[in-house]
């Protein structure tokens, strides 16, 4: 019953995550529809985090999409999701470069 009931609400286009200068493209999502973006980085940048969330335009409002978040925005985690993280950089490295991350991790 939700699948349908959002298949009636326009979605969003041309959607992306930006953390640092690091952009991931999400194309076209949907109303309530989960996101998730995973980065290894130091601790030194996570503490001068900066991700944005940006979509052409709100179906609603007719305007652009520009949303900020800081290390503020973000809640400490028991789950490991260091795990989550090295796997999704995994998959985006092939050959070598995918056996030096492995062992480097």
């Amino acid at each position: 019953m939700e699948a349908l009931k959002r298949a009636f609400e326009p979605s969003l286009k041309n959607c992306s995550v930006t953390v640092g200068n690091d952009v991931t493209q999400l194309n076209e999502l949907f109303r309530d529809q989960a996101v998730q973006v995973y980065r290894i980085m130091s601790e030194a940048d996570f503490e001068s985090l900066a991700v944005s969330f940006n979509c052409d335009e709100d179906p609603v409002t007719k305007q652009p999409i520009k949303w900020s978040f800081t290390r503020s925005s973000f809640e400490e985690s028991s789950l490991p999701l260091f795990k989550l993280a090295a796997f999704d950089k995994l998959k985006s490295l092939k050959g070598q470069e995918n056996v030096d991350c492995s062992v480097k991790y």
